[in-house]
């Protein structure tokens, strides 16, 4: 009777918003399209979006001057490329600053989603240093950040308080050189106020300098690191093969802003800049990680999930102390870059193997290192790029290799390639690079995509990736290889209906089998009015073995609607789904809460309803959102299993979020 009566509520409050009109979601929208370009395979991929969602977030709320920004502060913008950024630096050289935003147009090789999306994140007065129009550029600002979710249900493994995931994110900033922040957090699941646990889960934080004299950045605390293609150190995002191009995944240091607790350096960090062409970067990071253990205390892997819910996940803590420490060498000199980074751990405890077929290639020892060479060369229209490695161990060592090259025929039309060669003995630790398994080793592959537009309002996008791991992969006994494709096409019907068709196709082996999966995502979007969208989109998931196929489908219609003072959002989502299993889910995105990312994993039969409240008051320092989501099965009457099950076809979730600035 409890989803009943959510359901009739939410339904009656929403009502009234089929008669209003419609308005821009700015970030919102951002992030809708980067999941429409985007797919999701994995936990891992859905941690890389979360993430990614906070630091666009921070980077809304924290913009920077268009006109004086240095190509470092634009590459940590992660839909522009050195192609984008190097026209945007080339064409203020020779005309000097932007004086609207209808120049961009005027820029040779600026996507049309780059020129929608640089007003969300810059501005083009140099003196304004954040959106509060009456703030000088080096006044002090605060921002506090508090979440809580709290769960209308409990599950088998803990308690109903346990359940609920809380966290306080606090950032300061000094104008454009000087930020600090602090962060602490719980997930679902994780004790507190309790015997032993009276306190969060995770804590962080962070003081960074910026351009002062020689020295461009000084990091204390937590930082991410990212350098080359990121072949020997990235703790960048890189989230799908075609979710944002192919431009350099990485962006130097910065500070680690988000309340992840994984994927982050914790100690000091600086770069300093040696004349206009050369910069040197180095860091020293010590860390507690959690690991799982063989019996005789050796490490079997690292644990990157961040939960500590249970006695077994709780034991796994921070028992695995890594030093770690690199260099890095970069030269610019007009198109012409060169770097080198160098990179060395230790561990406390030893890495082995086991017996596994698969797990013979995975590294051994106390000690790891790597060392690169990186190039770029652009000579527009070509940009070339590429970073060769070299991995060390106390038991071996293997080449890495990615090549890059990109082509603009035309402002409309661009071609891209991409190489790599990871072989099985190469492994680095820090490495995130373009793939299509989960670490940069064991693995071949030829990229190639094509982006084109046309002056009627067409948007193609076309994808090939071929792969091949020459030594056996989890649950295979021998070589494997596989292929993807993509289709996108997005077509301005008119100035206020647009639709968006996808086609994904993927071949794969597992379990010494082939499998097929076909995902086609079909979004029409209305725009009724100045305040109203209308947004309904078509899921389809289908997934074949040699002896089986299943399917899945899903209907998710939404309706986003802004008050004429822009101060209060409604946002609502409402649809059905059907799948045969887990194989034929379907990811669908819902709105969500300011930096979180609101995917939903659906599978089964059953309903999906989401609902965002979104308030901003009018001096802009206030955000209060609320969001309601019930999920009701059809053909179940408990969901999950083990610690997470829940012994009813309901599950319904409030979230809770305050934003001040002052």
């Amino acid at each position: 009777m409890q989803y009943h009566r959510i359901l009739a509520i939410v339904i009656v409050l929403m009502l009234p918003i089929r008669a209003l009109g419609q308005s821009d979601n700015g970030l919102e929208e951002l992030l809708q399209e980067l999941m429409e370009t985007g797919e999701v395979d994995d936990e891992d991929d859905v941690a890389q979006w979360e993430e990614q969602a906070e630091l666009l977030s921070y980077l809304h709320s924290h913009p920077m001057p268009l006109n004086t920004a240095l190509r470092s502060e634009l590459q940590t913008l992660p839909f522009l490329d050195e192609n984008q950024v190097e026209a945007i630096k080339e064409y203020q050289a020779h005309n000097g600053p932007l004086h609207s935003w209808t120049e961009l147009r005027l820029i040779r090789g600026l996507s049309l989603q780059a020129m929608k999306w640089l007003p969300l994140f810059c501005t083009l007065d140099t003196g304004e240093a954040s959106r509060d129009k009456h703030m000088p550029a080096d006044t002090v600002s605060h921002q506090l950040m508090n979440r809580l979710d709290v769960p209308l249900y409990r599950r088998q493994g803990w308690p109903w308080t346990h359940g609920m995931t809380h966290k306080l994110l606090y950032r300061g900033k000094y104008g454009r050189r000087l930020e600090w922040g602090a962060r602490v957090s719980k997930d679902a699941g994780e004790p507190m106020l309790c015997k032993g646990h009276w306190l969060w889960d995770a804590y962080g934080g962070h003081l960074t300098l910026h351009n002062w004299r020689f020295l461009q950045t000084l990091i204390i605390g937590d930082f991410k690191a990212g350098w080359g293609e990121g072949l020997v150190v990235n703790n960048g995002i890189i989230m799908g093969k075609a979710a944002l191009g192919w431009g350099r995944a990485t962006t130097g240091l910065r500070s680690h802003r988000s309340t992840s607790e994984t994927n982050f350096m914790r100690g000091v960090a600086a770069t300093v800049a040696i004349g206009d062409e050369l910069s040197v970067s180095a860091f020293y990071s010590f860390r507690h990680l959690d690991a799982s253990l063989y019996k005789d205390g050796t490490v079997r892997s690292i644990s990157t999930s961040g939960l500590h819910r249970t006695a077994s996940e709780q034991s796994r803590k921070g028992n695995l102390g890594v030093h770690s420490s690199a260099f890095h060498a970069n030269w610019h000199h007009n198109k012409y870059q060169i770097g080198l980074t160098a990179l060395y751990q230790h561990y406390n405890r030893l890495f082995s193997r086991g017996s596994s077929l698969y797990r013979q290639i995975t590294p051994k020892g106390y000690r790891f290192g790597a060392v690169s060479a990186d190039y770029s060369y652009r000579f527009s229209p070509l940009l070339i790029a590429g970073e060769t490695a070299r991995s060390f161990g106390e038991d071996a060592g293997g080449l890495a290799t990615l090549n890059r090259m990109t082509y603009q025929f035309s402002t409309d039309i661009q071609l891209s390639l991409l190489q790599r060669y990871y072989s099985r003995y190469y492994h680095s630790f820090l490495a995130s690079a373009y793939r299509e398994n989960t670490s940069v080793q064991n693995e071949s592959g030829l990229a190639i995509q094509l982006d084109a537009r046309t002056t009627s309002g067409l948007n193609l996008m076309l994808m090939a990736d071929v792969f091949y791991a020459a030594w056996p992969r989890y649950s295979m006994s021998r070589s494997s290889n596989g292929w993807e494709g993509i289709v996108q096409a997005s077509y301005d019907l008119s100035r206020r209906t647009s639709i968006i068709l996808r086609y994904a196709i993927k071949s794969k082996e597992q379990s010494d089998q082939r499998h097929y999966s076909h995902r086609i995502r079909t979004t029409l979007q209305w725009q009724l009015g100045q305040h109203l969208t209308l947004r309904p989109t078509l899921h389809c998931h289908v997934y074949q073995l040699p002896d089986a196929t299943s399917a899945g489908y899903a209907i998710l219609p939404r309706a986003d609607y802004t008050l004429p003072n822009q101060h209060l959002l409604l946002s609502l989502q409402a649809g059905w789904f059907s799948t045969d299993d887990w194989n034929s889910r379907i990811h669908a995105y819902e709105p969500s809460l300011y930096s979180t990312f609101g995917l939903q994993q659906l599978y089964g039969r059953g309903t999906r309803i989401a609902t965002l409240l979104r308030y901003l008051s009018p001096s802009k320092r206030l955000h209060l959102q609320f969001k309601l989501g019930i999920t009701h099965f059809t053909d179940r009457q408990q969901q999950s299993s083990g610690i997470t099950l829940i012994d009813s076809p309901n599950k319904t979730d409030l979230q809770f979020l305050l934003k001040y600035n002052w």
